[in-house]
């Protein structure tokens, strides 16, 4: 069978595999285009057809991407980053007068599991166990709200409410050295309580961010693909390296307690497609997986799923194009390591 698709945000390093795997499947034929902000973007060297947009934040992304939908004749799309997913999620009804199908879990649910401290509140207010953490408004806040999650004594977590990739993840410890900062760290995600707030002081508009108590045990990155709250498929990878970010090395295993939790979490929210939950063991004596934060896509570690025998992707596909799937595959424990790569033009 021909699939006509888009793929969004094609410059992110894990989207050649991405669409690599879809060109090698057996059974169906993928056309795929790419799109992307950025003219050099990496996947752009292995779709059928490519276009520059402007960002999913734009009021023009969804215009400009239903005119390229139209234009391609295109079946499915698959959208792999937050911004790009809020954004088709508004408008799938739109896309699908014309055939074309987005799946995504809905509007509303999107735009709360997208934001990471309307996500902890709520599930919070569906009784649902939470790390703790709080929302400062300004810098006063910021400081004592920080010493009421425990620091000097225990270390604090630092993020925007919407980010990703890590992007502004900072863990605050008082155990924190500018030496071993700038001589020796080679992943930068430890910071002091002086530096954080000498960083953010002079700064015209206080940031939407979140602190929350660090989570020390065991962490996981867990893919679902899930069908009206109901979770088809939930696989956890334990993220070994590094500590928070894109996992470079994980190990895919099972984890009944997360694999529990999340299930839970899945149903609260009715998500659809695919989702991807992070969830981390909390202290000692007591010590419980606690979801800290949700992605309502596809993840970049998507692909590893495949080498444990269960190719959630492809699974997506046909679950959003009306086919049948096999709803009683396993996996098996399977290590990931990633690696970089090179094109050269």
């Amino acid at each position: 069978m021909k699939i006509r698709m888009i793929i969004t945000s094609v410059g992110g390093l894990v989207a050649p595999n991405i669409i690599k795997s879809l060109k090698q499947d057996d059974i169906d034929d993928f056309y795929i285009v790419g799109v992307d902000m950025y003219k050099d973007a990496v996947g752009f060297y292995f779709t059928d057809a490519e276009y520059v947009v402007p960002p999913g934040n734009s009021e023009e992304y969804s215009k400009e991407l239903f005119k390229i939908a139209k234009k391609e004749k295109i079946d499915i799309i698959l959208p792999l980053s937050d911004e790009e997913v809020i954004a088709l999620s508004k408008c799938k009804k739109k896309f699908r007068k014309e055939g074309i199908l987005i799946p995504c879990s809905e509007y509303k649910i999107v735009k709360i599991s997208s934001n990471k401290s309307l996500t902890l509140k709520y599930l919070e207010e569906k009784g649902i166990d939470i790390p703790k953490y709080r929302v400062p408004h300004n810098i006063n806040e910021l400081k004592n709200d920080i010493f009421a999650l425990g620091y000097p004594k225990e270390p604090v977590v630092f993020k925007p409410n919407c980010a990703r990739g890590a992007r502004g993840f900072w863990v605050i410890n008082s155990n924190f050295s500018k030496e071993n900062m700038i001589l020796y760290n080679r992943v930068r995600q430890t910071i002091s309580l002086e530096w954080l707030l000498e960083s953010l002081k002079n700064i015209n508009k206080f940031p939407e961010i979140l602190v929350m108590e660090y989570l020390p045990g065991k962490d996981f990155n867990v893919d679902v693909l899930a069908w009206h709250g109901d979770s088809i498929y939930i696989i956890p990878n334990e993220r070994l390296v590094p500590n928070a970010g894109p996992v470079q090395v994980g190990l895919i295993k099972k984890d009944k307690k997360v694999q529990k939790i999340v299930k839970k979490i899945v149903k609260t929210f009715e998500f659809d497609y695919w989702i991807n939950v992070e969830v981390a063991y909390s202290k000692e004596p007591n010590s419980r997986p606690l979801v800290y934060e949700i992605n309502p896509r596809i993840s970049a570690p998507i692909l590893a799923n495949k080498a444990a025998g269960i190719d959630l992707l492809k699974i997506g596909i046909k679950l959003a194009l009306g086919k049948k799937i096999n709803r009683r595959l396993s996996f098996k424990e399977t290590k990931m390591v990633r690696y970089w790569n090179e094109i050269f033009i």
